[in-house]
């Protein structure tokens, strides 16, 4: 009675470990959630992050880390209950606070690890925090001056952008593009990507902002000398924009850089006074002096007034120093914080405390693997040994079989004179070669059923198999003494060849059974080999790279061209019998 109270009160406490570990995971996971929905608010509201602490109330225990939130979702235990979204979305708002604490390179690594992340096959695929993530690259490639990269990372927010259904900001990623492509020198591409944009906006009815995309290609063809055709896109950008008040003035301040494009262009075609009248508008905003002293400059050098073209060289230099300090003291700023690496040091001693606690509990999991693995290899061992007795015994009854055929022959011959002691001594071997076939028989069937099993684990060893069963979710690759995370992909070409191979090659019937039937499809074929390795239905999607749902019509259409039955459930067993 006691012992029954101890296994009682033993399962009881069990229990309440596994309650209490379920309730701590599921309230790490709330808060998680909270922790990044908080941060990408933040973050929306344009409130700068100052840490990559979260709290999530007044009390500092449920402070969260964005570190350690994306931490948490890209555990691979974790993936059971958490989506390639939220490991998206939080190392969008991890990126957001290294922009904001000037460790753009961190950011960038963080960011690109996001995007990584990311199903983009899946149908619930969050575009619109991709686009996001792509967007916030560009801006940090542009002010790198890494010109190929930013356009890389635009066509990638133009991209997503339409795939999250907003088209506007599709076309206004596009239009982002003109940037880079101004740093590279590529002015063509310019006026055929703005001319598309164009084109779409006028599709869609948006007739300013169709007229909106001229301000660059007016600044280029400006600057080459095409003055007819910056004249004619001036004019639709003047009347159509809807930027312009009724005396042609820019209403919009941060585009006020138009009107010094427009003093060169006058002074391309010989018009100074129209010239000196749009360069002294940007008079009125400092932040424009410098273009606005520059055109003066050189509009009383074509006037030949060498006295104003003197002062006005005088204050375009002072303009042009000022603004080069004030540039260079950002730079300074910027590098300063863009290469100190004091609080990444910080981060990553705290990082590899954690990586040695993981370490040791990976050493002891290996440890434990290994045990399972000399278990399996010893009784495999006991299995062979099993089999090559059992091969033995079968060979010595065939001996023994054929020794007494001959010993019927011989008696059967001899039946005339000992008619009466040779038909008892022929029962009785009869009677013998009847057992021994009978044990014959079933020596084979037992033969048989382990060389089945023998082909089936030789099957499920096969490197290829083993490669079909990894690639299928997130693994490990080791290269160059390091572990590299890899994604869950599709599977190549030369891989498919691999596997039909090896079933080929153990299961010559099954092979040759799907391999006949012209029935079935290319996919319904794919469909059925995994089946047969014993991948579910998530992770043939995965592999052939289409839906959950393409996976389930083709095992339908398997179970009703091979055994003329509309049920899917049996059908991997099915397959198995064949």
């Amino acid at each position: 009675m006691k012992t029954r109270y101890k296994i009682i009160i033993g399962i009881f406490v069990a229990c309440l470990a596994v309650a209490a570990g379920i309730w701590m995971e599921v309230r790490t996971g709330r808060q998680m959630r909270a922790a990044v929905e908080q941060a990408l608010e933040q973050n929306r509201n344009y409130v700068p992050f100052t840490s990559d602490t979260i709290y999530l109330g007044v009390d500092s225990s449920d402070a969260v880390t964005l570190r350690d939130a994306v931490a948490y979702y890209r555990h691979p235990l974790h993936h059971l209950w958490t989506s390639p979204n939220d490991l998206l979305r939080a190392g969008y708002a991890l990126g957001c606070v290294y922009r904001d604490l000037h460790e753009a390179p961190i950011a960038i690594i963080t960011w690109e690890e996001a995007v990584a992340a990311a199903d983009t096959t899946a149908d619930d695929c969050d575009y619109a925090t991709l686009y996001r993530v792509y967007g916030q690259m560009a801006s940090l490639y542009m002010w790198q001056h890494l010109p190929e990269r930013q356009l890389s990372c635009e066509k990638c927010y133009s991209k997503y952008a339409l795939l999250a259904g907003d088209t506007l900001i599709s076309l206004h990623g596009k239009l982002l593009c003109n940037s880079a492509y101004y740093t590279l020198g590529d002015t063509a591409a310019i006026f055929a990507n703005s001319e598309a944009v164009r084109q779409q906006y006028l599709k869609l009815g948006l007739t300013k902002e169709a007229a909106k995309v001229y301000p660059t290609p007016i600044h280029v063809a400006v600057e080459q000398g095409q003055y007819e055709r910056a004249r004619r896109m001036m004019d639709e950008y003047e009347r159509n924009s809807g930027l312009f008040d009724y005396q042609g003035y820019i209403i919009d301040p941060s585009r006020l850089q138009y009107h010094y494009y427009k003093g060169l262009y006058y002074l391309g075609i010989h018009q100074n006074d129209s010239a000196e009248l749009q360069f002294r508008i940007l008079l009125s905003d400092s932040i424009h002096l410098v273009d606005a002293y520059r055109g003066l400059f050189m509009l009383y050098q074509n006037k030949l007034v060498p006295d104003s073209a003197l002062l006005h060289g005088r204050l375009y230099e002072k303009a042009l120093r000022i603004f080069l300090d004030h540039q260079n003291s950002d730079a300074i700023i910027q590098a300063q914080a863009l290469y100190d690496y004091q609080r990444q040091e910080k981060i990553a001693r705290k990082e590899n405390k954690k990586n040695k606690t993981i370490t040791s509990l990976l050493l002891l999991f290996s440890l434990s693997v290994a045990l399972g693995i000399l278990y399996t290899l010893k009784k495999r061992r006991a299995k062979i040994q099993a089999m090559k007795n059992l091969e033995q015994e079968f060979s010595q009854n065939e001996k023994d079989l054929e020794k007494a055929r001959a010993q019927l022959r011989y008696m059967q011959n001899q039946i005339q004179d000992l008619e009466d002691d040779s038909r008892h001594i022929a029962a009785d071997l009869e009677e013998r070669i009847h057992r021994l076939e009978e044990q014959q028989r079933h020596d084979a069937s037992i033969l048989g059923k382990l060389d089945i099993i023998e082909r089936e684990e030789r099957l499920m060893a096969d490197e290829t198999v083993l490669l079909f069963q990894r690639i299928c979710h997130q693994y490990n690759e080791e290269r160059n003494d390091s572990i590299i995370k890899k994604p869950a992909r599709k599977a190549l070409k030369k891989e498919w060849v691999a596997l039909r191979e090896t079933i080929k090659r153990e299961h010559l019937s099954f092979f040759l059974g799907i391999e006949s039937n012209n029935s079935l499809t290319p996919q319904e074929k794919e469909v059925a080999y995994l089946s047969r390795i014993g991948l579910q239905t998530k992770e043939m999607a995965t592999i052939i790279g289409c839906s959950s749902q393409s996976v389930s019509n083709a095992r339908a259409g398997i179970s009703l061209k091979l055994f003329n039955s509309d049920e899917t459930l049996k059908v991997g067993k099915k397959l198995k019998d064949l």
